[in-house]
């Protein structure tokens, strides 16, 4: 797992990003992928954090056990990443998934999963 935490302090716990490139605007950009790994009620919170002054700057932090709720002093020694000037670039996806096989005696079991695209954006936009 790994934590995003936003330009206002909001912290999530992720699945580890996927980064990549895509073309916005006719001029290609990174991308940043995010999975995250939060219930189903917390989704309206997400969307609500994710406006665009709190993605002028986010960190991703890359901890063994620390989730979204370690303390801040506790993630200072942890290894991250800092994104700046992002924008969210994709449709929230709300998909169900499996999160427990079916097993002889039991049905599998499904949940809710969240994810978003952001993209990087070019001075003067």
């Amino acid at each position: 797992m790994s934590v995003v935490k936003l330009a206002n302090g909001h912290k999530f716990t992720i699945e580890p990003p996927q980064e990549g490139t895509g073309v916005m605007r006719g001029r290609q950009r990174r991308t940043l992928r995010l999975w995250f790994a939060e219930e189903q009620p917390r989704f309206e919170a997400i969307r609500a954090a994710f406006r665009e002054e709190n993605l002028a700057r986010l960190t991703v932090y890359y901890p063994e056990n620390e989730t979204a709720l370690t303390a801040d002093a506790q993630l200072a020694g942890v290894a991250c990443k800092e994104f700046a000037a992002f924008s969210i670039v994709g449709e929230w996806i709300d998909q169900e998934e499996e999160t427990a096989p079916a097993t002889a005696d039991t049905p599998a079991v499904y949940g809710r999963r969240l994810s978003v695209t952001l993209g990087e954006r070019i001075f003067g936009e």
